[in-house]
């Protein structure tokens, strides 16, 4: 999977600031990583392909759920995971 960054530009269009690749058959086959109930949060650095540096971090938690596995009777876990509303200061 991988997780790209943009800049919102009205004028001159949008720009990437940076991308982070997360290897998903790495942690699903991984016993340590289906073990664990609560998925750690991770922070992913943000690289740019033409810079050597950090562009910034991305904190995020990566959460496999297998179709065939679930119950009927099981309800998915959702995450609301919306931006908090602007407010007026």
């Amino acid at each position: 999977m991988e997780i790209e960054c943009w800049d919102y530009d009205c004028l001159f269009g949008d720009d990437i600031i940076g991308a982070s690749v997360i290897d998903l058959d790495d942690r699903f086959f991984n016993p340590k990583w289906q073990a664990l109930e609560q998925k750690p949060i991770e922070y992913r650095e943000l690289y740019y392909p033409t810079a050597n540096l950090s562009q910034g971090t991305v904190i995020c938690w990566v959460d496999i759920e297998q179709a065939d596995k679930k119950e009927k009777n099981q309800a998915s876990r959702i995450w609301h995971v919306e931006p908090e509303p602007t407010k007026d200061y």
